[in-house]
């Protein structure tokens, strides 16, 4: 009985500590750059040098990844399968930690611990949103030669537009006024290599446009300022912003992929809804080696990590695609 209460209590004391935020006056502050935050206000004047939140400026250094991003290598010597080709990569489209932390270090192991770096090409941090990441984060992922991005969270079946609080528009209007190279600097400054989106949602045919020149205008600017530029994209909003669905790229959503006017990508982290078939993988690739030679490289099929078995791995041997993961909107679901 004794070994059940002592179980009993540990598990206690880890769900409270679970659904604990930072309370010491120390603790360093996220501040919070949500769809309902006042970030697009931020990040309008905002000006490389100073901090994008005066009223934490104590707590900037926190957020300027100081690491350089490694380079990713591969040795057929050290895979299980010296045969398996190095081109397909790994998206991990999975929150840091959990969202009220926003990856924050916790006091909770589970949301820390990770192994698998050797796996993962990218992290999309889905408890990092609108371009707002801790260097802890950013830094360790650097380290280890993963790229990042953090996530606009917007709700299912949002009608984003510019002026209508609440789903992003203001901070979607912020970046596109702000320009590609204002975007880069502000990349370059804090350490974040790019933005991600799980785009269910949409929008009038203007913002659609608007950003997809901005993301093609700032792949083509990328080196200039020493970002490795992406944009992680989900594939429900289609070319003229309307919601299509897709388990796969194809012509209702390839503008999202690639940008004709400025011969460039859009995403390069192209993410399919999960109940895709061969069909769906042979479109794909076959649609994005039209853009450009090798781009079915940079669609990922998805993996919903919650439980929906609805693809079957075995069939991504048969295709030059990559494939990622996702799970979940508040906390990832590695150890559950």
């Amino acid at each position: 009985m004794r070994k059940y209460l002592l179980f009993a209590v540990s598990m206690g004391l880890g769900v409270l500590a679970y659904g604990q935020t930072p309370s010491h006056e120390h603790y360093v502050f996220y501040p919070e750059n949500g769809a309902n935050s006042n970030f697009a206000t931020k990040y309008d004047s905002w000006k490389p040098g100073q901090p994008l939140d005066a009223a934490y400026s104590d707590d900037e250094e926190f957020f300027i990844s100081r690491v350089a991003q490694k380079e990713r290598f591969t040795d057929p010597n050290t895979q299980v399968d010296p045969e398996l080709n190095a081109s397909r990569r790994f998206l991990w489209w999975v929150p840091m930690g959990q969202s009220q932390w926003n990856a924050v270090p916790t006091y909770f192991f589970n949301s820390e611990v990770f192994n698998m770096w050797s796996y993962v090409d990218h992290w999309g941090n889905w408890t990092a949103p609108v371009l707002r990441a801790p260097a802890a984060y950013l830094d360790i992922c650097h380290k280890n030669g993963v790229s990042t991005s953090v996530v606009a969270a917007i709700a299912w079946a949002a009608s984003v537009d510019y002026t209508k609080p609440g789903e992003h528009g203001p901070n979607i209007k912020a970046l596109v006024d702000g320009g590609s190279e204002k975007l880069l600097r502000y990349l370059r400054y804090y350490g974040v290599d790019g933005v991600g989106y799980n785009s269910e949602f949409s929008t009038t045919p203007e913002i659609a446009t608007a950003m997809q020149d901005l993301f093609a205008q700032a792949h083509n600017k990328s080196d200039g300022y020493g970002v490795d530029f992406s944009v992680a994209w989900y594939s429900l909003t289609g070319d003229g912003g309307s919601m299509v669905g897709g388990d796969a790229l194809s012509s209702s959503n390839d503008d999202w992929f690639w940008n004709t006017k400025y011969s460039a990508p859009v995403a390069n982290y192209f993410f399919p809804n999960y109940n895709w078939t061969s069909s769906d993988l042979g479109t794909s690739q076959s649609t994005a080696n039209s853009k450009y030679e090798g781009g079915s490289w940079n669609v990922y099929m998805g993996m919903d990590m919650q439980g929906r078995d609805y693809a079957n791995w075995t069939l991504l041997k048969g295709y030059d695609v990559s494939f990622g993961m996702w799970g979940a909107h508040n906390m990832n679901m590695l150890f559950e």
